[in-house]
């Protein structure tokens, strides 16, 4: 398979979410050593015409796409008749019309990062769980939207690989997406996000496989669950209280701890690889 010849970061930036992400991951890694070094391409509402017609010329001679967007969630009471639009990727934050939808159909019936490398941290650009992760920890009634009655790849990555002029691997997210603006809880000046994915797109580019290049999701996932379940042994006395303060903290402050670590670590664990896991960026 032909593969492409560029790499490229690409997002809207009309909202908070993709404002920040733009801002504090996208930008920081496009100024470093490694991104100038490969000459990535951007495609930015800052530097071009961000839009469905665009991003689909640049990923043409990609082989490397990173997309920071949303991806669309569909009511549960509409899903039986838009199924095909969940987790269809938002190129205009207010826009839900087919003109702002990157969906299945548009990568199959066009040349999309061919024989690449496809990233993004939307929401259900992987897929959607019957009951999200999440439900537990943020709060089932700001989520209802997101349950759904059954677990279900999205159409728009089944087009991605399914299409024989698509990517060869995907580094998707499934369920709800918690990516803006993620702070390590143990470290409130290091953003997370920021450091996973210039590594992840750092490794790529050394010629690691797609598996290895996403070691650190996994490490950062693993870890961040050992530290919640922790705190939750040290609230229920099953483990010692160790306090590095001279000031306990309050139950309170626990519990916020913990869910922070716990929310984090699901994010992490639901950036799922599609396709091939042993495919490099050549």
């Amino acid at each position: 398979m032909r593969q492409g010849s560029k790499c490229f970061v690409a997002s809207p930036t009309d909202d908070q979410v993709t404002r920040s992400d733009y801002q504090d991951i996208a930008i920081p890694f496009l100024d470093s050593p490694t991104a100038k070094t490969f000459s990535f391409g951007k495609l930015f509402n800052s530097y071009s015409d961000f839009n469905k017609k665009s991003l689909l010329e640049t990923a043409k001679d990609s082989k490397f796409l990173a997309l920071y967007c949303h991806g669309l969630g569909v009511a549960e009471e509409n899903l039986d008749n838009d199924h095909e639009k969940q987790g269809a990727l938002l190129l205009k934050y207010d826009k839900r019309n087919d003109d702002h939808l990157l969906t299945r159909c548009d990568v199959e019936e066009s040349l999309f990062v061919p024989g690449g490398i496809v990233f993004s941290p939307a929401c259900y650009s992987g897929g959607t769980q019957s009951d999200s992760d999440f439900s537990n920890w943020v709060g089932s009634t700001r989520i209802p939207e997101y349950r759904t009655k059954k677990t279900f790849m999205s159409s728009v990555a089944e087009g991605m690989l399914g299409s024989k002029n698509g990517p060869i691997g995907a580094l998707l997210h499934f369920d709800v997406s918690a990516s803006s603006r993620m702070f390590n809880p143990g470290n409130k000046q290091h953003d997370l996000q920021k450091f996973l994915h210039a590594d992840f797109i750092t490794r790529l580019l050394d010629g690691q496989t797609l598996g290895n290049a996403t070691e650190k999701f996994r490490w950062v996932a693993g870890t961040f669950y050992a530290q919640a379940i922790y705190i939750f042994g040290q609230i229920h006395g099953w483990v010692p209280f160790l306090s590095l303060s001279a000031n306990r903290v309050t139950m309170r402050q626990m519990t916020t701890s913990m869910n922070q670590w716990h929310v984090i670590a699901t994010d992490m664990r639901n950036y799922i690889i599609f396709g091939d896991p042993a495919v490099r960026l050549h």
